[in-house]
């Protein structure tokens, strides 16, 4: 067993060492602009609405993204250190989402908001995920078929 956890430790230090100084870069910027994005909706009204419909947005966008990526819609190369990581990482916050939501009215609000919010975060994911789904099935007329 622990054999088996060092050599899984080893591969993921390996795949960090190969990412290229393009990613690192990429990650940078999407973030920066991410979290900027995050921090001007929070200046409007700093209100779990706010956060929730980041978050939200960020999840529906993700699921739009691993959609275009499944179905080979998209060159995976730039886009998911610059979005996927970078920009969607730094525009969620579900840490400042959980903050907020624990200062509510009591330890059932706050578990309340918890699941709530995950749960639309996935629901969101899905239905970002089945739009490329459905674009690629009309538009494209793509068989999905086993082989």
């Amino acid at each position: 067993m622990e054999y088996l956890f060092r050599k899984q430790v080893v591969t993921v230090r390996r795949k960090i060492r190969k990412l290229e100084h393009s990613d690192w870069f990429l990650t940078f910027l999407g973030g920066g602009i991410g979290a900027s994005l995050r921090f001007y909706l929070e200046s409007i009204s700093f209100s779990v609405a706010n956060l929730s419909l980041a978050n939200i947005l960020g999840c529906f966008f993700m699921g739009i993204l691993i959609g275009l990526s499944v179905f080979k819609l998209m060159d995976n190369n730039w886009y998911k250190p610059l979005l996927q990581t970078g920009f969607l990482g730094g525009f969620t916050s579900f840490s400042a989402l959980m903050a907020i939501a624990s200062l509510g009215d009591g330890i059932l609000y706050s578990i309340g908001w918890a699941f709530a919010l995950v749960l639309s975060g996935c629901g969101h994911f899905i239905c970002g995920f089945i739009l490329v789904f459905l674009f690629v099935h009309f538009k494209h007329g793509q068989k999905f078929s086993k082989k």
